[in-house]
């Protein structure tokens, strides 16, 4: 697990709020505030909470998700529970592993330009080298699914995917968003023929 925030960054976070809450307090009016006190507290904390990371993420080149994982469910449940529009290989769906645990932390990295083997692009057999240089390896499916099902909004911001090999040998991927506006919202699952380009960020997980 990566170091999280520390005690001294904490306290200068807060410090900042009710400085700006103070300057600002005539923006507050005491009895709006009471209301949102008594009724949506935990929501406002959680929406501040949101913020703060989505801030911190914006700055990171890897991203951490701890998720609660359904083991009970099909692949295809699985890929159903994201909302997302499926671009799908039937076969390709039932080929995917399983895993076990049901809570995972799921690290999303996206690797320097300079680690690409070609400009803007790279193999799947040299992506599982660089995350090995990184002690990752790639998280199961379900997983990746569990956290996009969880935020929707997740491979909007940061399109995602992993990978594995089939019965035969053969690699597959399932993608979660991508940059083009036509596959935003969608899922993909097939063949892995073509590699990955640098829009991708890799969902992983640490090595033991």
């Amino acid at each position: 697990m990566v170091e999280g925030i520390s005690a001294g960054q904490l306290i200068r976070v807060v410090a900042d709020f009710e400085e700006i809450c103070r300057k600002n307090k005539c923006l507050l009016p005491k009895d709006g505030v009471q209301k949102v006190l008594d009724n949506e507290r935990t929501e406002l904390v959680i929406d501040m909470f949101n913020l703060f990371r989505a801030r911190v993420e914006s700055q990171m080149k890897m991203i951490s998700r701890v998720v609660m994982v359904n083991r009970v469910r099909t692949p295809q449940d699985a890929l159903n529970a994201t909302g997302r529009v499926q671009h799908v290989n039937r076969e390709v769906v039932d080929s995917m592993p399983v895993a076990e645990g049901n809570k995972v932390e799921v690290v999303f990295f996206k690797p320097e330009s300079w680690e690409y083997t070609k400009p803007g692009e790279m193999s799947h057999n040299d992506i599982e080298k660089i995350l090995d240089n990184h002690g990752l390896k790639f998280a199961d499916p379900i997983s990746v699914a569990a956290v996009n099902e969880v935020d929707p909004t997740f491979g909007n911001k940061y399109p995602n995917g992993t990978q594995w090999k089939d019965s035969d040998g053969k690699w597959c991927v399932a993608k979660f968003g991508m940059h083009t506006e036509d596959f935003r919202d969608a899922l993909q699952v097939h063949r892995g023929d073509e590699g990955w380009m640098a829009c991708w960020w890799f969902a992983c997980i640490r090595k033991k």
